[in-house]
């Protein structure tokens, strides 16, 4: 579809968007990255749990209350932006979205699929936090592939330490190979 000179889109349809927050230090994890893989090093296989990382790498508290601060003052509403997470949900208005990310969305002609027409715009204080802005299009779909047990029309056929699991004949039937 050429959007440019498709339809603007609705100016009170609802959007879900999202803020991704960047990392914070950079150089400091580029660092324990190489010193986890070099056998040499002390961080050697070091691995950190998920809290250390975003304690020493994640977004600060300040700078989600920052962000969302920003967005709840241009009339969006917060949906989520819960302690140690790098991602701020927020929904607001289609004239809203525009008017504060300084870009024009437009629609598809059936007015299903829409996208925006120019990179958002931030604030320069926040700009070196934010990764990314995503629900200003729609364009890119998640498609579920995942089958249960009773769509596949087959079970586990091994005994591996007294259970029953999936073994090498299983993946070969899923695989559709002989």
């Amino acid at each position: 579809s050429d959007f440019t000179s498709g339809p603007e889109i609705a100016p009170d349809r609802t959007l879900r968007m999202a803020i991704v927050l960047g990392l914070r230090n950079r150089a400091a994890l580029d660092d324990l990255i190489a010193a986890q893989q070099d056998p040499s090093s002390l961080q050697y296989h070091r691995w950190l749990t998920p809290a250390e990382f975003n304690a020493r790498f994640g977004p600060t508290p300040a700078q989600a209350a920052a962000v969302s601060s920003w967005l709840a003052s241009h009339g969006f509403k917060i949906e989520d932006a819960g302690p140690g997470r790098r991602v701020v949900s927020f929904r607001g208005s289609a004239a809203v979205a525009e008017s504060t990310f300084n870009v024009r969305i437009h629609t598809d002609d059936s007015g299903e699929l829409y996208t925006n027409l120019a990179d958002p715009v931030l604030p320069k204080s926040l700009g070196p936090i934010v990764a990314s802005v995503r629900g200003l299009s729609n364009l890119l779909h998640a498609h579920r592939n995942i089958q249960s047990m009773s769509n596949l029309g087959e079970s586990p056929s091994a005994i591996v330490g007294g259970q029953t699991a999936f073994g090498p004949n299983d993946l070969y039937t899923f695989y559709g190979q002989t």
